[in-house]
Parts: C-alpha cells; sequence; structure tokens
C-alpha cells in the first residue's frame, strides 16, 4: 500500500548546489526540511492531501545565492486501518478484554515510570458485567507493548478504578457530581499520580468533566484516598468523600452538558502533564432547543491557562463549535501538530437504532497557523469540510461500508512505542442484532 504520510521526491541535480531547501505545502501548513542529494523522504505528511512541493537549491551553508527546482505536485494516500481478527465481520474480530463492552483507553508507560511498568501499556474500558460498570483496569497479557498481539490483548482486574455507583436504580437524594461514572481519560502528570479525567452525570442530571487523581503513583489503579482501593459508592462520590472528584468542565446556559472528551498535550515529545499552559479539550455538547447549534452533536473545545480550562466562546455567547462531529480521538504528531479522528455526522439528529450514518473522518492541526504559535487554539484546527476519509477493512481486509464503519465509536489512538510506523487504533464494534457491542484493535497498513 501507498504511504499515508510519506511522499519520496527526486528532482536533477543542481550544479555547484551545498544543499537543498524542500517545502511540501498544502495550502495550509507546510513541512520543511534539509537535503544534501537531488532527492528527499518527506515525513509525518497529512494523510489524503494534495502537495506542491518546491525545492530551492542553496549554493552555499548559508544560502544567500539559490537556485529553485520546477515545481512538483504529488499526494498522499489515505489511511487504512485492518481489524485484528479473521474473517470479513465484526463477528471474527478480537475483543480487547474478555469481558470488554465500550470505552478503552491506555495509559503508556514510559522510561519515567520505572521498572517494571517501563514499555507496557494499561487498558480502562467499560466492561460488560453490571456489577463492575465504571472504569475497569486491563492489564497487558504480555511483558511488552512491542507487537501487535500484545497490545490486543489485556487481562481483567477487579478491585480497582471507579464503579458507577448508582444505576439502574436511581442515586439516593443529595449533592452529587461523579457517582454516574461514564466515558474517561488517563493521563501520567508530572507530580508522579495519574490523573484520570472522567465525565459523570451528576444529581441535577447534567453531564459534567471531573477528575481524580491516583493514590499509587503512576500504577494508576486506586484513585480512592481511604482504605478501599476502588471507587464504589455513593458517599465515595459525594462532598467529603474518599473519592470526591475535581470539577473540570462545568455547565452553564450555554454548555447544556460536557461529556464524550478527549484532552491532548505533546505526549509523544513529553509523555508527562506538567499543567503548563496551552493543553487542550475537545468535548461534546448538544442542544436540544438548537440555542447554538442545529446538530444533535457538536465539538467544543476548551484550552488550560495553567489553573483552569477555559472554554472558548464566540460572541454571541455560545462555544465555538465544530458541528455534527463525534467521538473524537486525538493523535499527536509532534510540536504542536496533531491529528483527530472522528464520527462524521450525516443528519441533523439522531436516528433511531442503530441506523445513523456516521463514517469516521481526520482532520489536522498546528498550533503555528494562528495567535500563540505554542498553544492550538480552536482556529488552529482545520474545519470539519476539510476532514479527510479513513478507510477501515475487516480481518481478511474486505473493506467496511460506510454503515460499518458508522459502528465504531469512542476511538482511542496511539503509537505504543512512540513510532508513527506502529499506529493502533481502539474502538466500539457491533454487528447489528449480535449482542452488545465491544472494543477491538485495528492497526495503521500505510502509516
Amino acid at each position: 500500500m501507498a504511504s499515508s504520510s510519506t511522499i519520496r521526491v527526486q528532482w536533477a541535480p543542481v550544479e555547484f548546489a551545498d544543499h537543498y531547501r524542500v517545502v511540501a505545502t498544502d495550502g495550509r501548513s507546510a513541512v520543511v526540511s534539509t537535503h544534501f542529494g537531488p532527492e528527499a523522504l518527506i515525513e509525518e505528511l497529512k494523510s489524503a492531501t494534495d502537495y506542491t512541493i518546491r525545492v530551492t537549491a542553496c549554493l552555499d551553508a548559508e544560502c544567500l545565492e539559490s537556485a529553485d527546482v520546477p515545481e512538483m505536485k504529488a499526494s498522499t494516500e489515505a489511511e487504512v486501518w485492518r481489524i485484528v481478527g479473521s474473517g470479513n465481520s465484526f463477528d471474527g474480530a478480537q475483543r480487547l478484554v474478555q469481558d470488554v463492552n465500550v470505552n478503552a483507553s491506555i495509559l503508556r508507560y514510559g522510561e519515567w515510570a520505572g521498572p517494571p511498568l517501563a514499555g507496557k501499556v494499561q487498558l480502562y474500558y467499560v466492561p460488560l458485567q453490571g456489577d463492575e460498570k465504571g472504569a475497569k483496569i486491563g492489564q497487558l497479557a504480555t511483558e511488552r507493548a512491542g507487537s501487535i498481539e500484545a497490545v490486543s490483548r489485556f487481562l481483567p482486574v477487579s478491585g480497582y478504578g471507579l464503579l458507577r455507583a448508582c444505576g439502574p436504580s436511581p442515586c439516593p437524594a443529595g449533592v452529587n457530581l461523579g457517582a454516574q461514572v461514564a466515558l474517561f481519560q488517563p493521563v501520567p502528570m508530572a507530580n508522579g499520580a495519574v490523573r484520570l479525567f472522567f465525565e459523570a452525570q451528576g444529581h441535577d442530571g447534567r453531564t459534567r468533566i471531573l477528575s481524580l487523581d491516583s493514590q499509587d503513583g503512576y500504577v494508576g489503579r486506586d484513585f480512592h484516598r481511604g482504605a478501599p482501593t476502588r471507587c464504589s459508592t455513593f458517599a465515595d462520590y459525594a462532598p467529603g468523600g474518599g473519592c470526591e472528584p475535581a470539577l473540570e468542565i462545568d455547565v452553564n446556559e450555554y454548555v447544556p452538558n460536557a461529556r464524550q472528551f478527549k484532552m491532548g498535550w505533546p505526549n509523544r515529545d513529553a509523555a508527562l502533564w506538567d499543567a503548563a499552559p496551552g493543553t487542550w479539550m475537545w468535548f461534546t455538547t448538544e442542544y436540544q432547543d438548537r440555542r447554538c447549534s442545529e446538530w444533535g452533536f457538536n465539538f467544543a473545545y476548551a484550552v488550560w491557562d495553567g489553573e483552569r480550562w477555559v472554554v472558548q466562546y464566540r460572541e454571541d455567547g455560545c462555544p465555538k463549535l465544530m458541528i455534527g462531529s463525534q467521538a473524537m480521538a486525538p493523535m499527536h504528531l509532534g510540536g504542536t501538530r496533531y491529528k483527530m479522528y472522528f464520527n462524521h455526522h450525516q443528519s441533523l439528529r439522531p436516528v433511531p437504532g442503530q441506523g445513523m450514518l456516521k463514517p469516521m473522518r481526520v482532520i489536522y492541526s498546528d498550533a503555528g497557523l494562528t495567535g500563540d504559535t505554542a498553544t492550538v487554539d480552536f482556529e488552529d484546527w482545520e474545519p470539519r469540510e476539510l476532514s479527510r476519509p479513513v478507510q477501515l477493512q475487516f480481518p481478511d481486509g474486505t473493506p467496511l461500508s460506510e454503515a460499518e464503519s458508522s459502528r465504531l465509536d469512542d476511538t482511542f489512538v496511539y503509537m505504543p512505542g512512540g513510532d508513527p510506523w506502529f499506529q493502533v487504533m481502539y474502538t466500539n464494534m457491533s454487528s447489528p442484532g449480535a449482542g452488545p457491542p465491544f472494543v477491538g484493535t485495528a492497526i495503521l497498513m500505510n502509516p
């Protein structure tokens, strides 16, 4: 398969050239590199994108004298992801862990975690069994996360994490923001803890984004401040409880709910988050009264200022939105560049059942486009209209239809070893009428 991120270019040598300066641009952002021969392998480009490539032959080390090479045109291919398993349906997909239901998220350990954690990844997921609903832990079934087989199979670990404290029965009366745990994301902190961001429906029926820090350091399993190793009761999450969460993103008249989120920090360059200003977060919100959007699903945006998350708003009071979008999954590409996968909705409002068309797409960002070049603002992201297709395949290589791709949700993507040539996706999947969804693995075939 042709690469989705790399272009090889060659040109006629220029006499007396000291070196060549190569600029590949898609009209929005550019990749610049230096080469000492008449060819270049330009890497980490955007997928499914047309590029103009300009080469300058520098006749001296400082490039005070130069000559231009004729302009070239080239394009990258769309990304192709293949599900791990066998056959040509979701039924043959390998389950990430035996009791997995939905919402897989990963904590990737580097050398900073020390032995025996370094080189491993830890799974957080929602299990099938009702008495363990919440954020359950999964441990790697092998020594290191160095192969497709290794990152596709985890073993369940009970007795840790977060339980959904009430449901299906109603919660007891009382102020409580965190008892109804839903989606989550673990983030390793520079202060030695794992911060588990999570969404939860509060006592007022509105969903907020909250957080808890681990009590067992980078092990990242115990989030209870007391003797228990798992947050499990309504009292745990209540004010003064052992798992009372910190409020990260609150609600207001223009943000009725804040849920289904992902935050992004430069974890390919610095795996630990130091809570420095400039970190960003996408989160999902919706408007039954159509106050800020006609669409049923929308992304809003917040930036960390060093002390709190600041939602970015428009002049009319509504948050800046990427409309018709759901289930974001970002990946750091280096520096201030990111890509993000998401479900691209085709209809304004949810369709009953599983009939919604919302195929997966990908967009890119670069903080150098607008404003502060160190902060990825809302405007630094490509608009929804520029999103690119993502081609998904069943294990035998059969392409997924648009309807089948639309059944993927709550996606998480990462590089297990920090290497762009090995990229992994976890996503919810299910065949119609085949029971509850589960999480499977997909591998990028043409990085």
